[in-house]
């Protein structure tokens, strides 16, 4: 049961942790679960248990670590060569693909804005009647 409390506060002291956005963040969490898995292993082991449990306790750790690694070197990588979208999360990175799609088009952005009868540069468009065309 020790061990549960010791988990549960660790669990609830990293919800306040405020990491970097994006892929960087991502690999941080990532780092944080191995050095906790590790911490339950190491904590699991005891002077006099066998050979063959030892080795089983280890091999679970040594294996997310070596995978994590794998991952977080990928994602380093991706880093490297977008830093950009590598920043960004959710929403964040769909406007910037999108903002990204429409500079390669040539138009930066689409623009869904009406102009506003007598700001700066508006031009106010009639019908043929004489009124505001909406």
């Amino acid at each position: 049961m020790h061990e549960l409390e010791l988990l549960q506060k660790a669990i609830r002291s990293g919800k306040r942790v405020k990491l970097a956005p994006g892929v960087i963040g991502k690999s941080a969490v990532m780092w944080c679960i191995v050095i906790l898995l590790w911490a339950l292993a190491v904590a699991k082991l005891a002077p006099g248990d066998p050979w063959w449990f030892t080795t089983l306790l280890l091999a679970g750790p040594t294996f997310v670590t070596l995978g994590v690694a794998r991952e977080t070197g990928k994602m380093r990588e991706y880093a490297k060569e977008n830093p950009g979208p590598a920043m960004l999360e959710g929403a964040e990175l769909t406007e910037y693909k999108r903002m990204e799609a429409a500079a390669a088009k040539g138009a930066l952005a689409p623009d869904n804005s009406k102009p506003v009868a007598g700001a700066l540069g508006a031009e106010i468009v009639t019908d043929k009647a004489g009124g505001p065309q909406p």
